[in-house]
């Protein structure tokens, strides 16, 4: 056995046994791993607060090299995101994100992309371009995005009229099937576009370029979903709140 520090989110929790829980976390080095935290269920627990998801924290973890799940001695919380925790819709955006980063696979720049990610929701009111952004990211890291530099099919720059899921990106007048592509118009093909080719790291100056949609989070969703084999549950969610709010 081996202690060690590691640094990590926290992306999910479960029950137990009677007092103790199981917490899912991407780290910065490791990986994702799962921690056994003892006692955290008990009222008088000093590590409850830490086992919740959003939580940023360095964790002190007894390492057993036989086994795949190690266990969670204490924890000191780095960043608790409670703006995310106090809002029910960037909670649902945040859940979208950890379901996302856990059924990926990880890389050494995993942890620094979910982190960044957190930091925008948490400071930031723009939920439509960030979700849709971290959606775009993801399809870049797993070299699935789509083609928006012209017609996938003919590679004309000119009368783009469409977005072709069954194609991988835009398509033409000529090349537009009505039954498997969607048109959009100019202003969203353009946002289409914006989202392929923007870089995380520009969110904000994305943001603030035009108003973002409901829309825009589900062009680049479709694609991740259909190309990545990953469905995200949590998206259920989501989609309600947007019901509710009727957008």
């Amino acid at each position: 056995m081996m202690n060690k520090a590691i640094e990590g989110i926290v992306l999910g929790n479960r029950d137990y046994r009677e007092h103790d829980g199981i917490i899912t976390i991407c780290t910065q080095k490791d990986g994702i791993q799962s921690l056994v935290a003892r006692g955290v269920r008990r009222i008088s627990s000093k590590n409850s607060a830490v086992v919740q998801v959003f939580t940023h924290a360095r964790f002190f973890v007894d390492f057993h090299e036989q086994h795949s799940m190690h266990t969670m001695r204490t924890a000191d919380i780095l960043n608790s995101y409670h703006r995310i925790r106090a809002d029910l819709e960037k909670q649902a955006v945040g859940s979208v994100m950890l379901e996302c980063i856990e059924k990926s696979d990880w890389d050494e720049e995993t942890f620094a992309f979910l982190n960044q990610a957190l930091l925008y929701l948490d400071q930031s009111e723009e939920q439509y371009a960030l979700l849709a952004l971290f959606f775009s990211s993801m399809n870049r890291k797993l070299g699935i995005e789509p083609y928006a530099d012209g017609c996938v099919r003919c590679q004309r720059s000119d009368e783009i009229c469409a977005i072709s899921l069954y194609h991988g990106g835009f398509v033409c007048r000529n090349c537009y099937n009505a039954q498997r592509d969607t048109r959009y118009d100019k202003t969203d093909l353009k946002s289409f576009r914006l989202l392929c080719h923007a870089p995380f790291s520009q969110y904000h100056r994305l943001a603030k370029l035009q108003p973002w949609s409901y829309e825009h989070v589900l062009m680049m969703y479709r694609f991740f979903a259909e190309y990545s084999g990953i469905r995200i549950q949590s998206m259920r969610f989501f989609n309600h709140l947007q019901k509710l709010s009727g957008r």
